[in-house]
């Protein structure tokens, strides 16, 4: 199953899962990346169908820290890494 390629392509991208640097998938996008940075983000971490779904939320006892880190892509390739990504 493919997911949808989101409608304005040259944002960053957010990466909590697999496709975080020095995690196995990156390495299907590193060539697509300019460079990437280390972020925390305050939520909660859930699965569906094996696949990682972060929500952000206020409530105290669902807020925990999670490393993730916000891709840049190299200027005309975000489209190419977001193909691979969905």
């Amino acid at each position: 199953m493919n997911l949808s390629l989101p409608i304005n392509n040259n944002q960053p991208f957010i990466a909590y899962g697999t496709f975080k640097p020095f995690e196995l998938r990156y390495n299907l996008i590193k060539d697509f990346v300019e460079d990437y940075k280390l972020i925390n983000l305050v939520g909660l971490m859930q699965e569906k169908d094996g696949v990682p779904i972060f929500n952000f939320c206020n409530r105290s006892y669902f807020r925990f820290t999670y490393e993730a880190y916000i891709l840049n892509f190299k200027k005309g390739r975000a489209l190419d890494a977001y193909k691979i990504i969905a």
